[in-house]
């Protein structure tokens, strides 16, 4: 039992490692962090930005080498749906009306970093506007 204790331990510092690098490459890219981790009910957005006068909800995926398939390939359209649900709302709720911004437009990007098996180094990638949402009535 401690194994899996333990594996599901390091796998959550990994993936919030991931998080932090996932941070500084956006605030590279001149983005203003808003809120990490942020939760509405169960449903959880890892990152939200400013990118000037547009909002955008970014979805990190680290894995470890070796990796089978791409990582955001497990962002699928049920985890898509909930990312939607919980921007929807981020939008609606007060901390966007207390730092008085009213974005043009939201995006949906992936953030991936894989890294070597040692954990030592990671390779990382941006992918803006990697889903758009599709509203049916």
């Amino acid at each position: 039992m401690m194994y899996f204790k333990d594996k599901d331990i390091r796998r959550k510092a990994l993936g919030r490692k991931g998080e932090e690098i996932a941070c500084d490459m956006l605030r590279e890219m001149g983005f203003e962090i808003l809120e990490r981790n942020w939760r509405a009910s169960h449903k959880e957005i890892d990152i939200i930005c400013r990118d000037g006068a547009d909002l955008r909800f970014v979805e990190v995926k680290s894995r470890r080498e070796p990796v089978e398939g791409e990582p955001w390939e497990a962002v699928t359209a049920a985890k898509q749906r909930r990312i939607a649900s919980a921007a929807g709302s981020y939008l609606r709720g007060p901390r966007l009306k207390e730092r008085g911004f009213h974005p043009e437009e939201n995006h949906f990007d992936v953030i991936t970093i894989v890294w070597s098996e040692s954990e030592q180094e990671c390779s990382r990638e941006f992918i803006p506007d990697a889903y758009t949402l599709i509203y049916v009535s």
